[in-house]
């Protein structure tokens, strides 16, 4: 995909403006994705290497509850194998307006504590992105 070039974040562009210039850019460079990423792998003689570190991987599926006239639930099992050094699941399969985040990451890489206050910080910015979306990017209150 292009670089994503934006305005600076220094101008007084509004939070949700911002946001919504992010998904056009990703949305107009999806449109031009037809070579599969594996078989882009394949064809560079890359082997177990990777053109990514990291991954964000968003699920936004609408998930079985019932089968047969019995309760489902679903779950995503990690099978233990990782080729990202980082990989951020966003999983918004709930009824509830409830989002999950799980982050799968090389622990050769990155302590637990590392990944713990990354956590906590897409948080705090979440939380700042949702109180003050109205807000110039520049005037959010990110400060630890």
């Amino acid at each position: 995909m292009e670089s994503a070039r934006l305005k600076s974040l220094e101008d007084e562009t509004a939070v949700v403006e911002f946001l919504a210039a992010v998904d056009r850019r990703l949305k107009t460079g999806l449109l031009h994705q037809r070579y599969p990423y594996n078989h882009l792998i394949r064809d560079l003689k890359l082997g177990a290497d990777s053109l990514y570190r990291d991954c964000v991987n968003y699920y936004n599926t609408a998930v079985c509850k019932q089968f047969a006239g019995y309760s489902m639930e679903n779950a995503e099992f990690y099978n233990g194998e990782q080729s990202y050094d980082m990989q951020w699941i966003v999983r918004d399969w709930s009824d509830k307006d409830e989002i999950y985040l799980d982050i799968d990451y090389k622990t050769s890489l990155y302590s637990a504590e590392y990944i713990r206050d990354m956590g906590q910080n897409i948080v705090r910015l979440l939380d700042c992105i949702l109180d003050w979306s109205e807000q110039t990017i520049r005037n959010l209150p990110l400060q630890v």
